[in-house]
């Protein structure tokens, strides 16, 4: 005699919901009947825990958008202490990008003009993306002086592009500026 679950072309579903240990299972639960925490493992929506139960700084490593990362990148023009986040750091750059683009386009049409534009502006924007490639450097817990590994051809600016793209050290480091 053959049963529905082992008939040709039929499923068998195991066992059913009415009992669910006959496999040595624990009951099955969507979670409507239990609270939502979050999972405990996750640092929280920066990105990083948070050290002594309190909110990052800027130069700890927290989180930025593009206006603070601009200020704070611009107002720590030559800070070479602390820690830069990814985002603080890539929207900088993002920044640094625009501006040298809109250099470039003004020496062209005036070298008078273009000059004066890259003494103004061109010269903190680089000082500062150089003080936040070293910020950025000391989140993934490296010396700043793995910036020099740039100037090695071809090879130099890959491996500080992977440092910057690599995640930071999760909590405090010994390059927080509060230690």
């Amino acid at each position: 005699m053959s049963t529905p679950g082992n008939q040709p072309g039929s499923y068998d579903a195991g066992p059913s919901q009415e009992n669910p240990q006959q496999y040595g299972q624990q009951p099955y639960s969507q979670g409507h009947d239990q609270p939502r925490t979050p999972y405990p493992a996750y640092p929280g929506p920066s990105g990083y825990a948070p050290a002594g139960g309190g909110p990052l700084g800027y130069l700890n490593g927290a989180g930025a958008g593009f206006g603070q990362a601009v200020k704070d990148g611009l107002r720590n023009l030559v800070t070479w202490r602390g820690r830069a986040s990814r985002s603080a750091y890539w929207w900088f750059a993002l920044f640094s990008v625009i501006i040298f683009a809109i250099a470039s386009i003004i020496v062209q049409e005036s070298p008078v003009a273009g000059t004066i534009v890259w003494v103004l502006a061109g010269i903190p924007v680089w000082l500062a993306g150089l003080a936040l490639q070293i910020r950025r450097l000391h989140d993934t817990s490296r010396s700043g002086w793995w910036w020099w590994i740039g100037i090695i051809p071809f090879v130099g600016g890959i491996v500080l592009l992977v440092f910057m793209l690599l995640a930071g050290t999760p909590g405090p480091n010994r390059y927080n500026t509060a230690q």
